[in-house]
């Protein structure tokens, strides 16, 4: 479901698969120890092939609590379904790699 690799203060994260209600819970398990760090995450969803509003809330989320914490997420690659829905919810521009 995913694949992690953190060094030098950066979470690089590829998520593998679904983003959807049925996998939520599970990723939400396997993102919060990361949450907890405090560090910069680099998050790829190239490989994602669905996001629904549950996978959405996940990346609300990540944003908002390494925010708090006064760390950063980026996406540094979006498959064309998270693209789909970030451009459908006007939020691509808060996710872009100017934020």
């Amino acid at each position: 479901m995913i694949t992690v690799d953190s060094r030098e203060g950066i979470t690089h994260m590829t998520v593998h698969g679904e983003m959807t209600i049925y996998s939520a819970a599970e990723l939400a398990a396997l993102w919060m120890p990361w949450l907890t760090e405090a560090q910069n995450w680099q998050l790829d969803l190239s490989e994602v092939a669905e996001i629904d509003g549950a996978g959405l809330q996940l990346l609300l989320l990540a944003r908002r609590e390494l925010g708090a914490a006064g760390a950063t997420l980026q996406l540094t690659a979006q498959s064309p379904a998270v693209e789909q829905v970030l451009q459908l919810c006007q939020l691509s521009e808060q996710f872009s790699s100017r934020h």
